[in-house]
């Protein structure tokens, strides 16, 4: 987690990243909650889950994607705009 804040920081120094220990074991948190991307990546049972909060113009183009029922679309894009 800490590596992955790392190369984060070197490619944007505006984007905040950083990774702490909670009760229910690491999280690693980029962006802020009032930007337009907030990623959230943590320790769940036996694996990661992964979030990803999209705000204003961003959220558009998903959208409509979504409200025309092409959800396979839906799911690759935001996949790669996660990634």
């Amino acid at each position: 987690m800490k590596k992955c804040c790392q190369k984060t920081y070197a490619k944007s120094k505006r984007r905040k990243s950083e990774w702490n220990i909670n009760r229910k074991g690491l999280l690693l948190t980029i962006g802020s909650r009032s930007s337009s991307n907030y990623y959230r990546v943590y320790q769940k049972n036996n694996g990661l889950e992964f979030e990803l909060e999209i705000k204003n113009k961003v959220i558009k183009s998903f959208q409509d994607l979504l409200f025309s029922d092409r959800i396979e679309e839906f799911e690759d894009r935001l996949a790669k705009h996660f990634y």
